[in-house]
This record gives structure tokens, C-alpha cells and sequence, in this order.
């Protein structure tokens, strides 16, 4: 399978599964390699090689990240205001495969 990948200029707080690296046609085989964070472009060092996570409720990595080094995977929703974020979770049916008998 084909994996295609583009900038994304983010302008306003975003919601967002990414992972660290580029996509490849295994991800998903790794434990933890997804993870829930906000995308605040007001985060973002001068330069704009740098953004900062975990200053959002649900964010799932801390600290500072280099954004080259990154790939969003799935865009969550818009943050709307300053409370939550605008998700859309379970909008979508999902299959996982599972033991017969579970």
C-alpha cells in the first residue's frame, strides 16, 4: 500500500492523533506509537521547528518536539474556546480482530 503525505499548516488548535516519524505501511504494529495531543500554533518556537505539548488537557506527550519529526495521523476536531476540545470520537464503527469465544 501507497502511503502519501503532505504539509499541514495548522492556524488554530487542533485535536490530533499523530506519531513520531513518518508513516509506513506497519504502523500500528508497535505498542504506544499513536498519541492524543493539541496542535496550538501559539506553541511553536520562534523558528517553527519546535512545538509544544502537554499543555492541553488529553495531550499525550509533554515537552518540547521537532515537527519534521512528526506525522498526523487523524485530526480529532477543532478546539473550540478555552474548555474542551470539539472531538469527533466514535462517529465511525471500528473492527479489531478478536479470540472466537471473547
Amino acid at each position: 500500500m501507497m502511503i502519501t503525505m503532505s504539509q499541514r499548516i495548522f492556524v488554530e488548535k487542533t485535536v490530533v492523533i499523530l506519531k513520531f516519524g513518518p508513516a509506513t505501511d506497519m504502523d500500528g504494529l508497535r505498542p504506544a506509537e499513536f498519541f492524543q495531543v493539541t496542535v496550538d500554533p501559539a506553541m511553536a518556537s520562534p523558528s517553527g521547528e519546535f512545538i509544544r505539548f502537554g499543555s492541553h488537557p488529553g495531550d499525550e506527550i509533554m515537552g518540547w518536539q521537532k515537527a519534521s519529526a512528526l506525522t498526523i495521523v487523524e485530526e480529532l476536531g477543532p478546539w473550540n474556546g478555552e474548555d474542551k476540545p470539539a472531538m469527533k470520537i466514535g462517529v465511525a464503527n471500528v473492527t479489531i480482530r478478536a479470540v472466537d469465544n471473547v
